[in-house]
């Protein structure tokens, strides 16, 4: 923007803004899943973070696998886990489905591993949604982890 005359006054800067325009027409829950990275997760990155457990439930692989094949799977999973059909709602309320199924696979890995494994995944995955709540969920980062500890690196 340039001046139209010489004699306008410089009016003082507006503060900075914590969040962009963009940011602020989401929804709270919009907002909450844009802090969790989910965005940088690919369907076949999450595929190869699953456990075998996990992979089961997906449908076999004569058919090319989508989000909402990878999200049914975390859906068949949840009771197993001992995740109520109330905490997946909440879940996917504050996370979207997407969100909730790839937090349905962080608890399923917590439970499975040999060191120190996680002895009430319904907890956990309810203590994965209240940090996402609070914006200290990086699902990005434990999925990268994830893929990064499966290839040795």
């Amino acid at each position: 923007m340039g001046r139209r005359n010489s004699e306008a006054r410089e009016e003082p800067q507006p503060e900075p803004r914590k969040e962009s325009s963009s940011d602020q027409s989401k929804t709270p829950t919009e907002r909450t899943i844009s802090k969790t990275g989910i965005r940088h997760i690919t369907l076949n990155q999450a595929i190869h973070a699953a456990s075998a457990r996990f992979r089961e439930q997906l449908p076999l692989a004569t058919s090319q696998i989508h989000w909402r094949d990878f999200v049914e799977a975390a859906a068949r999973l949840r009771p197993i886990l001992g995740i109520s059909q109330q905490s997946w709602g909440n879940a996917c309320i504050a996370l979207g489905r997407t969100g909730a199924a790839l937090c349905v696979l962080l608890t399923d890995h917590a439970a499975l591993r040999t060191s120190d494994p996680v002895t009430k995944p319904a907890g956990y995955f309810m203590a994965l949604i209240q940090r996402a709540e609070t914006g200290d969920l990086h699902l990005h980062r434990s999925i990268f982890s994830i893929l990064k500890r499966e290839s040795g690196a």
